[in-house]
This record gives C-alpha cells, sequence and structure tokens, in this order.
C-alpha cells in the first residue's frame, strides 16, 4: 500500500528529505527527482476524473508546490509547460478546482515561463475577468492577467 512513510523510505526522498549542502551529487538528485515527480503527477492528471476535485486540487497544489520551489533548480520543459497549460485550460472553469488552477497559473506567470499556449491562456483568464458570475474569480484573474501584461514581452508578431 502507498503511504507517506513508504514515499519517505525510497532513496531518492530520503536523499530529499535529508539534504546535505556538501554532497556533490544533490543538484543531479533534485532534477532526477524533480523529472520523475512531474512525469508521475502527468500521469495522475491523465487519469484522473472530472469529478474527483479533491484529488485534481491536491494534483494542482502538488505542481504549484514543485513549480514555486523546485523549478529554481530545473525550468519545466516545452512539453511539460505546454501539457500543463492544456490541464490548466481544461479545469478552469471547472469551480471545485477553480481556486487551485489560478494558484498553478500564478505560479507559472511568477517564474516567467515563456509559451505561446500561455498567451492563448491568458486570453481565456481575460474574458473569465470581465464576464464571470463569481467577484473572487474576477479579482483572480484580474491579478495574474496584470502580472503577465507587466511582466512578459508583449509584442505585436506573436510568439510562436
Amino acid at each position: 500500500t502507498w503511504s507517506s512513510q513508504n514515499f519517505l523510505q525510497s532513496n531518492d526522498c530520503y536523499h530529499v528529505a535529508h539534504y546535505d549542502p556538501c554532497d556533490p551529487s544533490w543538484p543531479t538528485l533534485v532534477l532526477e527527482t524533480f523529472e520523475t515527480i512531474f512525469k508521475q503527477i502527468f500521469k495522475l492528471f491523465q487519469n484522473a476524473s472530472d469529478t474527483d476535485s479533491e484529488f485534481l486540487n491536491t494534483l494542482f497544489h502538488c505542481v504549484t508546490e514543485l513549480i514555486r520551489t523546485y523549478s529554481v533548480y530545473n525550468d519545466l520543459s516545452e512539453v511539460q509547460l505546454k501539457t500543463l497549460i492544456l490541464i490548466i485550460r481544461t479545469n478552469i472553469g471547472n469551480f471545485g478546482t477553480q481556486n487551485h488552477v489560478f494558484s498553478c497559473l500564478k505560479a507559472i506567470v511568477s517564474r516567467k515561463f515563456l509559451c505561446a499556449d500561455l498567451y492563448d491562456l491568458m486570453e481565456q483568464v481575460e474574458d473569465m475577468m470581465v464576464t464571470s458570475i463569481s467577484q473572487s474569480t474576477r479579482q483572480v484573474c484580474s491579478s495574474i492577467f496584470i502580472q503577465f501584461l507587466l511582466e512578459y514581452p508583449l509584442e505585436e508578431k506573436r510568439i510562436t
């Protein structure tokens, strides 16, 4: 059975949990563990039911924390970023997961990942900022959209 105890006893997680700054293998270990965890989370997203909001929220929370904490060691690959943006786009209208989706999107925008799909997603956020019936959704969308406008390159020629 799966438990946090088993998780913490695996070699990679044991080393990550017991960080030794003098260990020269630390950056490599973090990158490998980061990649492995992201692959597993994407598989879980793929198998998750749209109606299981609690599970989806947990996955979004994990991704958000990984982006905020560990992506400083390694940026998301183009494929990972596009996949994550597609997952966000699919779930952004779901009221049960919306808060965690927006947190994940904030983390992406804060890290200044650059991808054409992110610009498309921001058009959807812009629409929600104006048309959502929920005041809190409009406020979060405006916050994310303003941060995007201030920190991302905006040119007439589209980023591809």
